[in-house]
């Protein structure tokens, strides 16, 4: 075959083969993710608390974590004080070592919990903002002291303070245009004597 054919076979078949491929590509790389890969990456998120008890006590912490469908999370929670013994341990009554001492009415609390777990996207059907499940589990501490007349604290057994134990939580969150709102309640449990309930807002962002 003369060079002259095999010239105009590349003109007729080979180069506008090269130049639609090349057109294909370009299409395909600048089609845009679908909704489910959006949605599916993986996203860090932070978040505020406000806890509050039935007392009423207030306590303030933070979240942080990641997830897409699967995630982890960890949060902390406190009402920033800080003492969580006294020399003088009463009973449920205020009673010590069987006499019952003068109280004043001043009340000091003194809560701390640290707790990690996990995080799952729930798929509810024409529901478009992601909602999560969040449930975790760790360590916490909750004393309740009263002043005494001569100026002493007295560190109460309360049914509302457990001392220390299991922390654990339940949350739901949701994802509003990268914003993180959450709603639920966490508990300090401690099987030998008594629970202390808390109930906990946040607000924050997805990074």
């Amino acid at each position: 075959m003369k060079k002259k054919s095999l010239f105009s076979l590349l003109i007729l078949f080979v180069f506008p083969g090269m130049i639609y491929a090349s057109e294909v590509s370009q299409i395909v790389l600048q089609t845009p993710p679908n909704e489910l890969q959006m949605t599916n990456r993986q996203k860090q998120f932070a978040i505020g608390h406000i806890g509050m008890a039935l007392y009423p006590d207030f306590s303030f912490g933070a979240t942080y974590g990641q997830v897409d469908v699967y995630g982890w999370y960890a949060n902390v929670m406190t009402d920033f004080g800080f003492r969580f013994s006294s020399d003088a341990k009463a009973d449920e009554n205020g009673c010590i070592e069987g006499e019952y001492p003068f109280y004043t009415g001043k009340k000091r609390t003194s809560y701390f919990a640290l707790t990690g777990g996990g995080v799952v996207r729930l798929e509810i059907p024409s529901y478009r903002i992601p909602v999560f499940l969040m449930a975790g589990i760790g360590y916490g501490n909750r004393t309740v002291r009263y002043e005494m007349a001569d100026g002493d604290w007295a560190t109460w057994k309360t049914k509302s303070s457990p001392r220390s134990g299991l922390h654990w939580e339940m949350q739901a969150m949701t994802d509003y245009n990268d914003m993180a709102i959450s709603i639920g309640i966490s508990s300090v449990t401690n099987f030998k004597q008594s629970n202390f309930f808390e109930l906990k807002l946040g607000f924050g962002y997805f990074l």
